[in-house]
């Protein structure tokens, strides 16, 4: 007969085990109610985490009262029974302090009130930053052997990252961007460790991978849910059905399930199947992934995938917006705007999310620009956390000049995303644009540190060095970058156009050659072959800069269609008279009259101005910069102002009206971009340190006119013709030395100029001059 131990027979006498049985079935209830309370009311999860912990830290004083007045009959309190209750109160107390401190024991969701573009008022709920789930999905394998299925390998992913999207508790970023291979539907399929190095590196707390299997009626969707911080499996799944985007709206619910979303949110949340917010009809959706992950662009073959999407399935709204877009870059707006409100009409199959960036695109391209801002500030106030909602607004600002308020917005993304160099080079911009260039090296050297194996910082920091004339320091960035990758095309043209901003252009050429040996794609081709127009016309090589643009022409309008091949004429067009081919020029505004259509007209006269200003006709330049004007102030692009200041002073300068030109130099000079003043003057935009020096010389003014002269020549020491005015200042100062030494620099870089030159043969002209008289 077993023997009853003592202790336990004392301890049922004093019902310990009967009252803390009681005290953990009671709790169990309590915990039971706490988790369906807060799921249902949508309060903080930490609430729960709240009571479980203060549920087990008091089990030792529950238990010492039990023992202290469990008995039969009353029990005196004693100091033992007091001192420990209190004792194990204030423990707990204090722990749980220290474990909850900081975190939000309230409700999950904020209620915001934001203005739509139209000014009514909205009030929603959003969640806090805390308690929204952040998940990268990853191209799906095709393990089926049907290569009629290898489109799912994108296009399962792709539409479940658009299902969620619908959740405002989820963000999805498609993580298989960086997986895109050789065609549209041939993803490479990083290793499981690097996907879930690159959803680490943006902060995101899931990835989830997939498979595609078995075929016709019978399709199988594997999906993976893993823990981005551990990399441990969650849970894995697998449905079976015979449409793929059924199977998607699956996987969709079962994820948000996984993800133990709050059930009174999901009660109340959206979840359209994901064929409402594309299309019923597969080939339509097939035909728009292929064109919207095209590999080596086709603009011709993208405009007619895009229609037939558009075609098949006239609701299809994101098919229509991309349409649209398509349509502007053939230069058919009224088609674009068809297409664009098209899919407005039928906003119903696009998420939220979507349904801001078709409208904010939408506004652009029709000129609102208060609607445009006012979209974006709506999309940050009900998306806080999603950090692209802030990019867009920053983008929208910097176009608008607001670079205060882009600073502010670009730094909103980047403290819930610093990993994106997209967004920070837009934050350097933003802080270069506002005069802050320290601030704007820092944030990048902060990028530098954080991923010491990325070129794009060391890049930025080399390239504000160049555009400050600091040609040593970015040098020494550029050719950093070369030890980690030495085909590395962008540092490659960057130390050219430091070799040829130095008049090296021996050098210069050497670097291009190498950058187009390292070029592995026609657009990267195409890209050294841009910025051998600037080489050429540099060094007065006038008639070898307009065959590049007229190469680079025929790859324009195949590869990103009409538009921009339109564009970079308006950009170019100053090159005809420079060499001596005004007919050309007068030519080439007559096709933009004739194929530009309304608002892109607007170009012309912006066009017209620029070969103006090259005719060095001042009168009918003046007349023409009005005209000119809208093309910023309709499109809402403030930053272009400093250009239509500077053509307004040049129109004054051509004129003998430097007294007025001068206020315009100087508010130019003021307003322009930061780095833009290195840029070879052969598109948009000027030189207004020159202008500003010419007129201050003309005036008799010669320490402001060494000044401004000086400030360009810091920044592009090979620009002859600044160096041609130096060396007429210091002429009219009486210093013939200094004059001669800018004078044969200026001969120098315009050794190798077409023989009909003007400005080149009248700094030999000139140096003759001076020679020959002593």
């Amino acid at each position: 007969m077993t023997r009853t131990s003592p202790l336990w027979t004392e301890l049922m006498r004093r019902r310990v085990p009967h009252i803390v049985g009681a005290y953990f079935a009671g709790g169990w209830i309590l915990l039971e109610f706490t988790d369906w309370a807060v799921g249902r009311w949508v309060l903080s999860p930490h609430i729960t985490d709240f009571v479980v912990t203060a549920w087990l830290f008091m089990i030792p004083a529950v238990a010492l009262l039990a023992w202290t007045h469990g008995a039969p009959g009353r029990d005196p309190w004693t100091r033992a029974a007091i001192t420990g209750v209190a004792l194990n109160l204030l423990i707990a107390s204090a722990i749980m302090f220290g474990l909850f401190r900081g975190r939000d024991l309230g409700a999950a969701t904020n209620t915001v009130t934001v203005l739509d573009e139209e000014g009514r008022s909205i009030e929603r709920e959003i969640p806090k930053r805390e308690f929204t789930r952040r998940v990268a999905v990853f191209a799906f394998v095709n393990e089926s052997g049907d290569a009629d299925l290898d489109w799912l390998q994108l296009g399962a992913p792709w539409s479940l990252t658009l299902d969620l999207e619908q959740d405002d508790w989820i963000r999805p970023v498609a993580g298989f961007a960086e997986e895109l291979g050789s065609g549209p539907f041939s993803p490479s399929h990083l290793p499981l460790s690097q996907q879930r190095e690159l959803a680490r590196d943006r902060f995101l707390d899931y990835l989830l991978v997939g498979s595609i299997q078995g075929g016709g009626d019978s399709l199988v969707l594997k999906s993976r849910l893993y823990d981005a911080h551990t990399g441990s499996l969650i849970e894995e799944r697998e449905f079976e059905g015979s449409h793929p985007l059924d199977l998607v709206d699956r996987v969709s619910l079962q994820l948000r399930e996984d993800l133990e979303m709050p059930s009174g949110h999901v009660a109340g949340t959206p979840d359209l199947p994901v064929r409402e917010l594309l299309s019923d009809s597969l080939v339509a959706v097939r035909a728009f992934l292929q064109a919207e992950y095209a590999e080596g662009r086709d603009a011709q073959a993208n405009l007619r995938l895009l229609a037939a999407a558009a075609g098949t399935d006239s609701t299809f709204a994101l098919a229509q917006a991309a349409l649209g877009e398509a349509y502007l870059a053939f230069n058919q707006p009224e088609d674009a705007y068809a297409a664009y409100e098209t899919a407005l009409r039928h906003e119903y199959r696009l998420s939220e999310r979507n349904r801001f960036e078709v409208k904010v695109r939408y506004y652009q391209v029709t000129r609102q620009p208060e609607k445009t801002l006012a979209i974006a500030r709506m999309r940050t106030d009900l998306y806080p956390t999603d950090p692209s909602a802030w990019d867009v607004l920053g983008i929208v600002l910097i176009n608008q000049a607001d670079n205060a308020g882009a600073i502010e917005a670009l730094e909103q993304g980047r403290a819930i995303d610093p990993s994106s160099w997209g967004r920070v080079q837009l934050l350097g911009q933003a802080y270069m644009n506002a005069g802050r260039l320290d601030d704007a090296r820092l944030t990048y050297q902060r990028h530098a540190d954080r991923y010491p194996e990325r070129l794009a910082p060391i890049r930025a920091i080399g390239g504000m060095y160049l555009q400050q004339g600091s040609f040593t320091q970015a040098a020494e960035q550029f050719e950093k970058a070369l030890l980690v990758d030495p085909a590395d095309l962008q540092s490659l043209v960057a130390l050219a156009d430091i070799a040829e901003r130095t008049a090296d252009f021996e050098m210069a050429r050497d670097y291009y050659d190498r950058a187009i040996s390292a070029s592995r794609t026609a657009e990267q081709m195409w890209l050294v072959g841009g910025r051998l127009v600037g080489h050429f016309d540099l060094q007065g090589m006038t008639d070898s800069s307009i065959a590049r643009v007229e190469a680079l022409s025929g790859y324009l309008r195949s590869s990103q269609g009409r538009l921009a091949e339109l564009q970079q004429r308006v950009n170019t067009i100053a090159l005809y008279p420079r060499a001596g081919r005004a007919a050309q020029a007068y030519a080439l505004l007559d096709t933009l009259r004739v194929e530009l259509e309304p608002p892109l007209t607007l170009f012309v006269p912006v066009a017209e101005a620029l070969l103006l200003r090259e005719l060095g006709r001042g009168e009918l330049l003046e007349a023409k910069t009005p005209e000119a004007r809208r093309l910023y102030q309709e499109f809402g692009y403030a930053s272009l102002e400093w250009i239509m200041l500077y053509l307004d002073a040049e129109a004054r300068r051509l004129q003998g009206r430097c007294a007025e030109a001068i206020p315009l130099f100087e508010q130019a000079a003021a307003a322009m971009q930061a780095g833009l003043l290195g840029e070879i003057d052969v598109g948009l935009g000027g030189n207004p340190w020159l202008g500003l020096g010419t007129c201050y010389r003309v005036m008799g003014r010669h320490a402001d006119a060494a000044n401004a002269l000086g400030e360009s020549y810091s920044q592009l020491p090979a620009d002859a013709r600044v160096l041609l005015q130096l060396a007429r200042l210091y002429d009219d100062m009486g210093d013939r030395v200094e004059a001669l030494r800018y004078l044969n620099g200026a001969v120098h870089v315009w050794r190798n100029a077409d023989p009909d030159h003007l400005l080149a043969n009248q700094a030999r002209a000139l140096l003759a001059d001076w020679e020959g008289r002593g």
